[in-house]
């Protein structure tokens, strides 16, 4: 079991409207679909490759699939000449169960499938986007992964533990009260109190970067499926991120938040560092890695990157 968004349903009423809000024209660089693979683990993507590309952007979707919106974000910053790569599946990613650990096992492999990803990328900097649990996805690899210089996280929680337990989406609300009587929690608290001591994968876990990634947030107010408290206190683990706050609930929220900030994300993710009040010699503000400074001075086909090995525990 794990978190769906309750995206479809609400996204087809909107896509009519979308249609006119975005872009209208044809993305100038259709996307190939590639799947990279390292033994058994696999993740396949969309890549959206410009004329001329520089930087680079991840696109993590919702649990429920890549939607129209993260075509029109891949549209939009392809145009901009930023190499885009959307996510579209990877090993095991539909698995479901009852019992606890599967959230854990969801979100190793997520962070796997960045990670292999990551590993096929030269760009002078690496962004990462996600919404709902594709945000958590996002926020995580931010927290752990020194080769990511920029998130931008859409309706999204921590800690995870809490996301899950409290969620009113659907399957997740009918894994807690199945999971409640089954082993016999007294409550919620109990119930996401076991979870957390299950979940490695949390934001909150890691704090042994080097740097401080420059980050975005989207804030969904009146969310029930990830709980708008949640969602501040993923703004906790980076006080001085931008943020932008919409109304309306989970879904109708993020397709307000391409409808009202899809240009501030573009002109975040393009944005100098030094613009930012923080320089990438971290002389003002927190430190930036040396990793991304050397992609900056070097250039694209000069990069080297330094990827972990992926571990068998995911």
């Amino acid at each position: 079991m794990h978190i769906r968004s309750c995206l479809p349903s609400v996204l087809v009423l909107f896509s009519l409207v979308a249609g006119c809000a975005a872009t209208g024209s044809k993305s100038p660089c259709a996307p190939a679909e590639l799947t990279a693979r390292r033994d058994a683990f696999y993740v396949s993507f969309q890549h959206y490759r410009p004329e001329s590309p520089g930087s680079a952007v991840i696109i993590l979707p919702p649990t429920g699939g890549t939607t129209f919106l993260d075509r029109r974000y891949a549209d939009l910053f392809c145009e901009h000449q930023m190499a885009v790569y959307l996510v579209t599946d990877w090993q095991g990613r539909d698995e479901q169960s009852y019992e606890l650990n599967i959230h854990n096992r969801l979100l190793g492999r997520g962070q796997r499938a960045i990670e292999l990803l990551l590993s096929r990328i030269d760009a002078m900097s690496v962004s990462i986007m996600g919404t709902s649990v594709g945000g958590i996805h996002a926020a995580t690899a931010a927290a752990r992964l020194e080769e990511i210089d920029r998130a931008v996280i859409i309706a999204a929680g921590a800690p995870v533990s809490s996301v899950i337990a409290w969620s009113e989406q659907s399957d997740l609300a009918a894994a807690r009260e199945v999971r409640l009587r089954r082993l016999g929690f007294p409550d919620t608290a109990a119930y996401a109190a076991a979870l957390d001591a299950t979940i490695q994968w949390d934001p909150f876990r890691f704090r042994n970067r080097s740097s401080v990634p420059y980050v975005a947030m989207v804030m969904v107010e009146d969310d029930r499926v990830v709980a708008t408290r949640f969602q501040r206190q993923l703004l906790s683990r980076w006080p001085e991120a931008k943020t932008w706050t919409v109304s309306g609930g989970h879904a109708a929220g993020i397709f307000t938040a391409w409808l009202l900030h899809a240009e501030d994300i573009l002109e975040f993710l393009l944005e100098p560092a030094s613009a930012m009040g923080r320089q990438d010699d971290g002389s003002s503000g927190p430190p930036r890695s040396s990793s991304a400074s050397s992609r900056v001075n070097s250039g694209p086909h000069s990069l080297h990157r330094s990827i972990r090995p992926l571990s068998n525990q995911y």
